[in-house]
């Protein structure tokens, strides 16, 4: 009997395409001398993501809107279906599945192009750690400056 884990093809094409991204962000700022943590920043603040947490959230939100309609609003539900069903060859037919990979693809499309033609900006210079005084000088960081206490 074997036993494992089964991963699925769509967190492996997930997986594998946030490895290409962070490659090629370190050969992006390959000569920046950012650490670990900032490189993953630089990847985490484009606008690419920000226009799949739309998705996300978007999905999520139709989702429940969806569920609500089946789930309450049966006959509502079952007549919406019956008009897609003659109506709209996304929604069913010998083609459907493949039709429906146009709005897909336009949608990767659009979500390549906002991460791809993004300003190119260089990172930000290196900061001071935060203090842990909370901003307090010592009286011999004051006198040093020549400020009077």
């Amino acid at each position: 009997m074997v036993t494992g884990r089964f991963v699925t093809p769509s967190i492996t094409v997930t997986l594998a395409v946030r490895w290409l991204v962070d490659r090629h962000l370190r050969g992006r700022f390959s000569g920046a001398g950012l650490s670990e943590a900032e490189l993953v920043a630089e990847g985490d603040k484009s606008p690419g993501v920000l226009v799949a947490s739309g998705y996300i959230a978007g999905g999520a939100i139709a989702g429940i809107g969806i569920a609500f309609v089946a789930g309450a609003l049966t006959g509502f539900d079952q007549r919406v279906t019956a008009f897609m069903t003659a109506h709209d060859p996304f929604f069913s037919g010998p083609w459907s599945d493949l039709l429906c990979l146009i709005p897909f693809a336009a949608l990767i499309t659009g979500l390549y192009l906002s991460g791809r033609l993004a300003p190119n900006t260089p990172p930000p210079p290196k900061q001071k750690p935060f203090p842990l005084d909370g901003g307090r000088e010592s009286s011999e960081e004051s006198k040093r400056r020549g400020v009077a206490s």
